[in-house]
């Protein structure tokens, strides 16, 4: 027989026990309303630093779309490039003729005419004053008029000499009526080779001078690259402004500098 003070101790017990339980349940709802809190105040602040800095973001967006775009523009160059067809720019490797083999491993470079690329040429020597430069070579091309390969036909179309330092240095003309996709393809990868062992055994400096758009005597934009700079068959017009020359003044030698 269950006596009445046994009966209290057990409604008792159930009632801590639920006690406890809520207890329990109610720190739990805390910790996660702190939790929540924080959560929030972190998005909060995130979201203010989003909205203060929100230029910085559309800096950075632009800068991916514009290497986004860099990057397919030269892959889609490189792919014209292989397409296209190759021109070994009337100058040979040995002394045969290229295959047809050795010309599809040749880039394509835009072809210009004789008489457009001597025309450029005489434009070019025109803009060194005789009272200040002395033309000690101007080449050629004797595989214009022979199909016998002339190996002085591989150099650089002018040695100059600077009258006042006496100083050597070397001349390629090129000229070319437009771009291709932003570049100017001015030669080919064993042509440059050659024109660097030309200025590393002569051990003088070696100018490429670029002639782009209007006519070939007369230029829309003149530009006096350095070799060491015109290494690769094409030249984005960005590296070529920054060796742009003023078509109405001629050629100047300043401090082993051609400008």
């Amino acid at each position: 027989m269950v006596t009445r003070k046994q009966n209290n101790r057990y409604y008792n017990q159930r009632s801590y026990r639920s006690y406890k339980k809520g207890i329990s349940n109610r720190d739990k709802l805390v910790i996660v309303l702190i939790c929540l809190y924080f959560i929030l105040k972190i998005l909060k602040e995130i979201m203010q630093i989003i909205v203060t800095y929100y230029y910085v973001f559309i800096a950075l967006a632009l800068i991916s779309l514009i290497i986004c775009y860099i990057r397919y523009n030269h892959r889609f160059t490189n792919i014209g490039s292989t397409d296209s067809e190759k021109n070994a720019e009337n100058c040979y490797h040995s002394e045969e003729q290229l295959s047809p083999d050795a010309y599809q491993n040749e880039l394509d470079v835009e072809s210009e005419n004789v008489e457009k690329g001597n025309k450029f040429e005489r434009y070019v020597v025109d803009k060194f004053d005789d009272k200040l430069f002395s033309i000690v070579e101007w080449t050629t091309d004797m595989c214009r008029k022979h199909n016998r390969y002339v190996e002085s036909d591989c150099n650089p179309d002018l040695v100059v000499r600077d009258r006042t330092t006496n100083e050597t240095f070397c001349v390629e003309c090129k000229y070319r009526s437009r771009l291709i996709n932003g570049f100017f393809n001015w030669s080919y990868p064993d042509q440059i080779d050659r024109y660097f062992s030309y200025s590393r055994d002569r051990k003088i400096p070696f100018y490429v001078v670029l002639g782009l758009g209007g006519n070939p005597d007369f230029p829309i934009e003149v530009f006096c690259v350095p070799l060491q700079e015109a290494k690769n068959p094409q030249i984005h017009i960005d590296m070529l402004r920054k060796y742009y020359h003023d078509q109405q003044r001629d050629f100047i030698w300043i401090n082993g500098v051609l400008k």
